[in-house]
Protein backbone atom coordinates (compact mmCIF):
# COMPACT_ATOMS: atom_id res chain seq x y z
CA UNK A 1 0.00 0.00 0.00
CA UNK A 2 1.39 3.41 -0.92
CA UNK A 3 1.76 6.26 1.52
CA UNK A 4 -0.40 9.29 0.70
CA UNK A 5 1.56 12.31 -0.45
CA UNK A 6 0.57 15.69 0.96
CA UNK A 7 -0.22 18.45 -1.50
CA UNK A 8 2.31 21.30 -1.65
CA UNK A 9 1.37 24.32 0.43
CA UNK A 10 2.54 27.91 0.49
CA UNK A 11 3.88 30.39 -1.99
CA UNK A 12 7.32 31.89 -2.36
CA UNK A 13 7.00 35.67 -2.77
CA UNK A 14 10.14 37.51 -3.75
CA UNK A 15 10.11 41.21 -2.86
CA UNK A 16 13.44 42.12 -4.46
CA UNK A 17 13.59 40.87 -8.09
CA UNK A 18 17.40 40.75 -8.08
CA UNK A 19 18.77 37.66 -9.88
CA UNK A 20 20.79 36.92 -6.75
CA UNK A 21 17.59 36.40 -4.77
CA UNK A 22 16.47 33.75 -7.25
CA UNK A 23 19.90 32.14 -7.03
CA UNK A 24 19.70 31.93 -3.22
CA UNK A 25 16.14 30.57 -3.38
CA UNK A 26 17.25 27.92 -5.88
CA UNK A 27 20.26 26.90 -3.79
CA UNK A 28 18.13 26.52 -0.69
CA UNK A 29 15.03 24.83 -2.11
CA UNK A 30 16.22 22.62 -4.97
CA UNK A 31 18.60 19.72 -5.13
CA UNK A 32 20.74 18.94 -8.14
CA UNK A 33 21.99 15.52 -9.24
CA UNK A 34 25.58 16.72 -8.74
CA UNK A 35 26.97 19.71 -6.83
CA UNK A 36 30.39 21.25 -6.64
CA UNK A 37 31.57 21.93 -3.09
CA UNK A 38 33.58 24.90 -1.84
CA UNK A 39 36.83 23.09 -2.73
CA UNK A 40 35.70 22.49 -6.33
CA UNK A 41 35.09 18.77 -5.76
CA UNK A 42 32.12 16.85 -7.18
CA UNK A 43 29.55 15.92 -4.54
CA UNK A 44 26.68 13.59 -5.43
CA UNK A 45 23.22 14.67 -4.32
CA UNK A 46 20.41 13.06 -6.35
CA UNK A 47 22.95 11.13 -8.40
CA UNK A 48 24.96 8.27 -6.91
CA UNK A 49 27.56 8.05 -9.66
CA UNK A 50 28.70 9.68 -12.87
CA UNK A 51 30.86 8.76 -15.82
CA UNK A 52 31.91 10.69 -18.90
CA UNK A 53 31.03 8.32 -21.76
CA UNK A 54 32.62 10.66 -24.29
CA UNK A 55 33.52 14.36 -24.36
CA UNK A 56 29.84 15.40 -24.68
CA UNK A 57 27.97 12.72 -22.73
CA UNK A 58 27.76 12.48 -18.94
CA UNK A 59 26.02 9.35 -17.67
CA UNK A 60 24.46 9.60 -14.20
CA UNK A 61 23.45 6.81 -11.86
CA UNK A 62 20.38 8.15 -10.02
CA UNK A 63 19.31 7.56 -6.42
CA UNK A 64 16.41 5.12 -6.22
CA UNK A 65 13.03 5.78 -4.60
CA UNK A 66 13.26 9.58 -4.72
CA UNK A 67 10.10 11.61 -5.29
CA UNK A 68 9.40 15.26 -5.91
CA UNK A 69 7.28 17.10 -3.34
CA UNK A 70 4.21 16.51 -5.53
CA UNK A 71 4.79 12.75 -5.35
CA UNK A 72 6.06 12.31 -8.90
CA UNK A 73 9.06 9.98 -9.21
CA UNK A 74 12.54 11.38 -9.82
CA UNK A 75 13.61 9.99 -13.22
CA UNK A 76 16.17 10.52 -15.96
CA UNK A 77 13.35 12.01 -18.03
CA UNK A 78 12.77 14.68 -15.36
CA UNK A 79 16.47 15.59 -15.40
CA UNK A 80 16.45 15.84 -19.20
CA UNK A 81 13.37 18.10 -19.19
CA UNK A 82 14.96 20.34 -16.57
CA UNK A 83 18.29 20.46 -18.42
CA UNK A 84 16.58 21.37 -21.69
CA UNK A 85 14.59 24.11 -19.96
CA UNK A 86 17.75 25.59 -18.42
CA UNK A 87 19.37 25.71 -21.87
CA UNK A 88 16.59 27.86 -23.38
Amino acid sequence: MSTPVAAPVGTVKVVDPSPLNWLFITWNTMEEPIRIDEDGQVVFALAESSEWVDERTLELGLRANVRFQDGEPFTAHAIKLNFDEMQR
